[in-house]
């Protein structure tokens, strides 16, 4: 009668850093310039460009984009100066701050999070109360 599985970022497996298509940006790391990663994306670090991904990207609490990202799926939980392109499900956390446009197919959005700008999607947009404790590297704390 009632379907008790839990609703999860992006459909399918977590990101797998290990993968060789998978492109990670280090805590602490800073990519000056546009970055095309062919696959998935972690970041953790800063990406000071355009930031375009063929498949999903995890935007970490303490990372940054400044610039636009463009992506299939995304999940943001730090910070982007820019717009944000996503062709299926866009998941903004509670401690995201996003200055910029959001495109979606799906739209989620978390209580506490900030967006300053335009917002569009397929389907309505969901606002949820995030339950999860934001992952912030021990650098990024202070």
């Amino acid at each position: 009668m009632f379907n008790n599985k839990k609703r999860r970022f992006l459909e399918g497996d977590p990101i797998d850093p290990g993968k060789p298509d998978t492109t990670v940006v280090a805590a602490g790391a800073t990519v000056d310039g546009d970055l095309k990663a062919p696959g998935d994306a972690l970041v953790r670090g800063t990406v000071r460009g355009r930031l375009e991904c063929g498949g999903r990207v995890h935007l970490f609490a303490g990372a940054a984009v400044r610039g636009a990202l463009t992506a299939a799926a995304a999940k943001v939980e730090g910070e982007v100066e820019g717009p944000v392109t996503v062709s299926g499900r866009l998941e903004i956390g509670s401690a995201a701050r996003v200055f910029g446009d959001l495109r979606a197919g799906q739209l989620a959005i978390a209580e506490g999070s900030l967006v300053k700008g335009a917002l569009q999607a397929e389907a309505p947009p969901h606002r949820f109360v995030d339950r999860r404790t934001a992952e912030v590297p021990a650098e990024v704390s202070e």
